[in-house]
């Protein structure tokens, strides 16, 4: 995520919208793009304890990474665009939730699924619990 967030500032168009450049890195959508490295090592440190092994063990491990740019977009987007908590909920945190949640239930359904079919391909792959 650190990666991205440097290839984001060189310039390259891998924001949103298919943007770039250091500035999108201290506007409106900064607090979301700096929460990613943070959503990325919970979600990953909650995996590597084996809470990807099944859909609803997957669910909670995926969705404290959610919160957490919930967490952290939300309020820089309050403060940089000068709106108050619901404002900036309606506009930050609203319209997304129902795309988050999609995107939670088909990554939590996918992977276990992906871990059986590597158990299938490479029976020594599993990590030590």
């Amino acid at each position: 995520m650190l990666i991205y967030l440097a290839e984001g500032a060189t310039g390259l168009p891998v924001f949103a919208g298919g943007t770039g450049g250091f500035l999108h890195l201290l506007g409106p959508t900064a607090g979301y793009l700096w929460s990613y490295p943070v959503a990325a090592f919970v979600t990953g440190l909650l995996c590597e304890r084996g809470l990807d092994r099944s859909y609803w063990t997957s669910v909670f491990s995926m969705l404290p990474g959610t919160l957490i740019i919930y967490a952290l977009g939300v309020p820089w987007l309050a403060v940089v665009m000068h709106l108050n908590a619901s404002q900036a909920f309606v506009g930050g945190m609203l319209p997304f939730i129902p795309g988050d949640l999609l995107k939670l239930a088909i990554a939590s359904a996918l992977l276990p699924s992906l871990w059986q079919l590597v158990r299938k391909i490479k029976p020594d792959s599993s990590p030590e619990r």
